[in-house]
């Protein structure tokens, strides 16, 4: 290597330097944003729509937002130069069409177009028709069942909620709850995007088909014994978690779900726990010159641990004041408490990091 080339890469890796330790915030840590793609903004408009707290200026940031995310041919991917993703195409458009955009509008023509070719509401994912029937635009008998009563069964049970993930089960139990009311906000028929329903669409045969068609044959059975203190314990289940911040786990799913089941369960505008709720999400929100865009978690804890690695590869160690606080705060934010996990590993001693503050 030339002894030029060598100078320039110590220049890049000294400015690389400097930039990183530009960034880290006062307390030691780092922390940037943590990207998503465009059904983060489409879903938050849903939820503010569902809970009748929608604003105007909120709406028109989002939708600058949603159209400013658009690929070349109108739709919509779900990584940066991805291909059309059906999921995002039918969120997004439908969040614009909720928001007020005429179904003719020339700037969401293209992906109409797509969806419609791709099968329409039908043959897109389950949360996106999850999201889509709390407007009515699908029926929720076509939507595979989740029974509350899973949460009554033994924890060691092959289907449990604490075989899942935490975000997976923080989000499974609320939306157990959305199920059985399956709730529909009325909207003006002109702001709803029925232009995409065309019909259920085939899905390929598993060993799921089996369970679902078995769970939806007990959802509609008339006798169901045990129904209401599932219910009981799911809402339970929900207000035991949440969050000091006013979450759920800290991330976009079991939060908005949590916020929409406690609704359907009677919590009005005066509950403290969907205040909390609430007023911690507005937190997540990134103001982006005239447009917004939700966070789905804050990863202080990972990007610390990386701009860590970064900066032990370029010749700083633990005697640097920089790289001292952000090992410090590290150590603070080892997380000692037994969670959930601990109810099927009991013998396991509490130790780890999660990704968020706290």
């Amino acid at each position: 290597m030339s002894v030029a080339v060598a100078t320039d890469l110590d220049r890049a890796l000294d400015a690389a330097v400097e930039r990183l330790l530009s960034l880290q915030c006062p307390g030691g840590w780092w922390v940037g944003e943590l990207e998503s793609n465009v059904t983060m903004t489409a879903q938050h408009l849903f939820f503010l729509e569902f809970l009748r707290i929608r604003d105007e200026d909120t709406t028109r940031r989002c939708l600058n937002e949603l159209l400013a995310r658009r690929r070349d041919d109108g739709t919509w991917a779900i990584y940066w130069g991805g291909e059309p993703n059906l999921d995002a195409t039918i969120e997004a458009y439908a969040a614009l069409r909720l928001a007020g955009l005429d179904r003719d509008d020339p700037r969401i023509a293209g992906a109409r177009r797509f969806a419609a070719e791709q099968g329409g509401i039908g043959a897109a994912r389950v949360l996106t028709r999850i999201w889509l029937a709390l407007f009515g635009l699908w029926p929720w008998d076509e939507i595979q069942v989740i029974p509350p009563e899973l949460v009554l069964l033994s924890p060691r049970a092959p289907l449990s909620v604490y075989t899942f993930a935490c975000w997976a089960r923080g989000t499974i139990v609320p939306l157990t709850i959305v199920m059985h009311y399956r709730p529909v906000r009325r909207v003006p028929e002109e702001r709803l995007c029925r232009e995409l329903d065309l019909g259920p669409q085939p899905r390929p045969r598993s060993a799921w088909n089996v369970i679902d068609r078995g769970l939806a044959r007990y959802a509609e059975h008339p006798v169901k014994p045990v129904r209401e203190r599932a219910l009981a314990l799911a809402e339970r289940w929900i207000l035991e978690r949440q969050e000091l911040d006013g979450s759920w786990g800290g991330i976009q799913p079991p939060w908005v779900w949590s916020l929409i089941a406690l609704a359907c369960r009677g919590h009005g505008p005066d509950s403290p726990y969907l205040r909390r709720g609430i007023d911690g999400w507005k937190r997540f929100m990134i103001e982006d010159g005239d447009r917004l865009r939700p966070e789905a978690c804050q990863s202080p804890v990972w990007d610390t641990a990386l701009a860590l690695l970064g900066l032990g590869t370029a010749g700083l160690g633990t005697t640097d004041p920089p790289v001292a606080r952000a090992v410090e705060w590290l150590l603070e934010e080892e997380v000692r408490a037994r969670g959930d996990w601990a109810i099927r590993l009991p013998g396991v001693k509490a130790a780890g990091w999660g990704f968020e503050y706290d």
